[in-house]
Order: C-alpha cells, then sequence, then structure tokens
C-alpha cells in the first residue's frame, strides 16, 4: 500500500514539476493580452488559451486558473477534441491538488 501512495504522489509531483514549467517556457505573452485576445477566438484556439491562462494563474490565484480550466473543458467537449479533453481534465485535477 505504502508503495502505491509514493507512486501516486511520485506521479502527482511530477505532473505539477512539468506543467508549471512548460506554462513558464511556452507563455512567453502576457496574461492580460491572453485575456484580451480571448473573445476573439473559437474553438481549439480558445482552448489553447484557456490552458496557458489557467497554468499562468495555477500559483497567483487557484480559483481563477479553475474557472479557466472548466471552460476549457467545456469549450473541448463542444468541439469533440479528445486529446484538449485530457488536457483539461488535468489542468482541473491539478488544480484539485492544489486547493
Amino acid at each position: 500500500m505504502e508503495i502505491q501512495s509514493f507512486r501516486l504522489l511520485s506521479v502527482v509531483v511530477f505532473l505539477l514539476l512539468t506543467s508549471s514549467l512548460h506554462a513558464q517556457l511556452s507563455s512567453s505573452v502576457p496574461i492580460s493580452e491572453l485575456e484580451q485576445n480571448l473573445d476573439e477566438l473559437r474553438g481549439a484556439d480558445r482552448v489553447k488559451v484557456l490552458h496557458k491562462l489557467a497554468a499562468s494563474y495555477r500559483f497567483k490565484d487557484s480559483k481563477i486558473a479553475l474557472k479557466y480550466s472548466e471552460e476549457s473543458l467545456e469549450v473541448s467537449k463542444e468541439i469533440k477534441n479528445d486529446s484538449l479533453i485530457a488536457e483539461s481534465y488535468l489542468n482541473i485535477g491539478i488544480m484539485s491538488v492544489l486547493e
């Protein structure tokens, strides 16, 4: 039982570290600019920006990060994009661990 708990904890830590690093490296665009452009975007492009916003807010404001993650899940389901749905669930899962 302890080994399974350790493995789960290791996976969670790895996901948190890699997602945080990914957010830092991939989001050279300021948050305000991403938020301004969000209204103009639809479909997969909107979801990708929502993912960037969620990652950017992850350690700043978890409620806003969760809001963007939930919206990204909604849009991903509407466009029936499985990989974006999975990434949205991952973001929501990370936020639930951090809360």
